[in-house]
């Protein structure tokens, strides 16, 4: 068995080398599909690791949890701010509506990519750059933050905040992909769907949602082939003349979140513990058969609507051979491995929310 610090960090070498590669060399589509997207997810799924730290008093690492409620809502909440972008880019300059958006998303960006940078640099800085921190609280009813940081944080958000500012005055795809990376590991390592359950309720939603705005209508391809943003991945089909083929972060974030928590449900069943803030503790090599099954499973799925989109000369819904693959990997797994009754009752809701739901209830 490969140690999961080497494939940790050889994901992130991978990304390196695909980024600046690609600049001069035209590799097959497929090919950067399935590197780009394999380091990305394996990358966001170690980090969500950290959900699962448990201190004293209280839950983990600060997450967002999708409820049912949330999982159900979420294809039409996306089918809103789909159609509304849709009709901003008929309506509005185009120019304009990019230059809001981008700009929007460069400043989150910026956050996103600081954080990724983080784990890669921390370990060639001094120690007293790590150990020197500080710390900005507001307790403001519209608006509580608490925020801690040190210098290496510092440091990475304004490499981060430089890499902004390059892109803004080259449009270079190479710096639009370190951004777009960087949002698909940070959503996919703080969002917890929960369990299986929602999981399966949010794939099944979006598998319908894709669908009908690929098939159904114009709107979906529209606004990726509209929008400058790094909400996709860019990968060049060509670098003279100029063609490229795109991938959406939803069909990277939207099965990795998913992935993730396979990877802690296999850390759990391994009796892993995991201290706050700590690397190397996300690095431990357990037996993964749940994540190694749906990271597979993703790629023939991602392979197979490469596939089909080649063979049709058609842009595919990618959650329409996704969802399917990702869902046979985690029942698939479940029936071999006799864990489906565990697996389904398997849930990362913290248990003083759970408590407090059934207090609502006898006050009802």
């Amino acid at each position: 068995m490969v140690p999961t610090c080497v494939l940790y960090y050889g994901a992130y070498a991978c990304l390196l080398a695909l980024i600046v590669v690609t600049n001069f060399i035209v590799l097959p589509v497929t090919l950067q599909m399935l590197l780009f997207t394999a380091a990305i997810i394996y990358i966001g799924c170690h980090i969500s690791l950290h959900l699962l730290v448990k201190e004293e008093g209280g839950s983990g690492k600060e997450k967002d949890i999708i409820k049912a409620k949330d999982a159900m809502l979420f294809p039409v909440i996306g089918s809103i701010a789909l159609f509304t972008l849709y009709v901003c880019y008929k309506f509005l300059p185009k120019e304009y509506v990019n230059m809001l958006l981008t700009t929007y998303l460069m400043a989150l960006g910026s956050a996103a990519v600081s954080e990724t940078l983080y784990p890669m640099v921390y370990p060639l800085m001094p120690k007293s750059m790590v150990e020197k921190s500080y710390h900005i609280k507001s307790e403001n009813k519209y608006a509580p933050f608490d925020v801690s940081f040190n210098q290496v944080n510092i440091l990475t958000f304004l490499a981060a905040v430089g890499m902004a500012g390059l892109w803004f005055y080259t449009k270079s795809f190479a710096l639009h992909n370190v951004f777009a990376i960087a949002f698909s590991m940070q959503a996919i390592g703080l969002i917890s769907v929960n369990s299986f359950k929602i999981a399966t309720i949010l794939l099944c939603g979006l598998f319908l949602y894709d669908i009908f705005w690929v098939f159904g209508t114009e709107v979906m391809v529209t606004v990726a082939k509209a929008f400058e943003g790094p909400a996709k991945l860019i990968f060049p089909a060509s670098l003279d003349p100029w063609k490229q083929s795109i991938l959406g972060l939803g069909d990277i974030v939207i099965p990795g979140i998913f992935i993730s928590m396979c990877l802690r449900y296999d850390a759990v069943r391994a009796g892993k513990n995991f201290r706050k803030d700590s690397v190397e503790d996300t690095l431990q090599s357990f037996p993964k058969p749940y994540f190694t099954a749906a990271m597979v499973m993703y790629s023939l799925g991602l392979a197979t609507t490469a596939a089909v989109m080649f063979v049709f000369d058609h842009p595919q819904p990618a959650l329409l051979y996704l969802v399917p693959f990702c869902l046979a990997s985690l029942y698939g797994t479940a029936l071999v491995k006799g864990d489906f009754a565990e697996m389904w009752k398997y849930t990362e809701e913290p248990p003083e929310e759970e408590g407090k739901g059934e207090e609502d209830k006898g006050k009802g």
